[in-house]
């Protein structure tokens, strides 16, 4: 059957990736809702507009901790859906984690931004608390494509300077953690796997604003460039990669106030797995950004090279 015909799809300046955290009891592989919902994975989600692709994620330390990860068409589906009745309706199959089930030295930083400022929960903020949203800050496979073993730098910032994007991306554009430099060399560079960006906030991060800003890196490690589940796990358990990502941190400008490192293990809802695309209506014309096409037609051109 055909997926649904798109008039035009928005620019990844636009779309959005909401992570909601949840406690996932042992042996349980997805979340669940009452009966009656279209689509059993998605529950109050499955009839909402403006979602493209749901993901559930599992922290490799503690799989209980886990996260519906969701890429909306654009900030305002995201802000449509919390305000809806769905909303509240989704997030009961979502119970929300404790401090005895979390771990204090993982996730401490981004765990916090679905909290209040003194770090518990309540009622009246569930709605808006319980998602954190990214937005994309270049087009990267990532941002529709976040299956596999994935880990999340958080980098917070006092303050933004004209310049801070490009600083922070030159700085760790080209950085791999000790023990791993042979993948520089393999011939993919490191944006075909990595992505960037930054968690929203009231004012935007523009030029001037106070922080904090939290600006974050997303590595893929699913193979592609030798960049496999099994090379993370040693890089993870290394004393020197640590050290490397300390030292490199360190360098950043504007200074960092606070840095973590989280470790997902992330698979797609079935109702995005396709037998075959193929099987898509011929007629079906998806009109592209820009910037997107011409992303897609070097990451073509490069994977025609490196194949020939």
């Amino acid at each position: 059957m055909a997926r649904t015909k798109a008039t035009k799809r928005p620019s990844f300046h636009y779309k959005r990736t909401s992570w909601t955290r949840f406690h996932l009891p042992r042996g349980q592989e997805w979340p669940s809702w009452p009966m009656g919902y279209s689509d059993p994975h998605l529950g109050p989600l499955s009839g909402v507009p403006g979602y493209q692709k749901v993901w559930l994620g599992k922290k490799v330390e503690g799989p209980e901790q886990a996260a519906l990860i969701i890429l909306w068409e654009s900030a305002d589906a995201l802000s449509n859906f919390q305000a809806s009745p769905a909303c509240a309706e989704f997030l009961q199959g979502l119970p929300a984690e404790n401090d005895a089930q979390a771990s204090v030295e993982s996730g401490t930083l981004l765990r916090r931004l679905s909290l209040n400022e003194d770090g518990t929960s309540s009622a009246a903020t569930t709605a808006s608390s319980r998602f954190f949203s990214f937005q994309w800050t270049t087009p990267s496979p990532l941002q529709g494509d976040l299956q596999g073993r994935v880990t999340v730098t958080a980098l917070a910032m006092p303050h933004v300077t004209q310049s801070w994007h490009d600083d922070v991306r030159n700085a760790l554009g080209q950085f791999v953690p000790a023990g791993c430099e042979d993948l520089l060399s393999s011939g993919v560079p490191l944006r075909f796997w990595t992505g960037w960006g930054w968690v929203d906030t009231q004012n935007g991060g523009n030029n001037g604003d106070t922080g904090p800003f939290i600006f974050c890196e997303f590595r893929r490690w699913d193979g592609y460039g030798g960049a496999t589940p099994e090379r993370e796990e040693a890089a993870a358990n290394s004393p020197l990669a640590k050290e490397s990502w300390a030292r490199t941190v360190a360098k950043l400008m504007p200074p960092v106030t606070a840095w973590e490192q989280e470790r997902w293990d992330t698979k797609l809802a079935p109702s995005f797995i396709y037998p075959d695309d193929d099987d898509e209506d011929e007629d079906e014309e998806v009109e592209k950004d820009e910037e997107d096409v011409e992303f897609e037609r070097n990451l073509e051109k490069f994977i025609e090279q490196q194949s020939s």
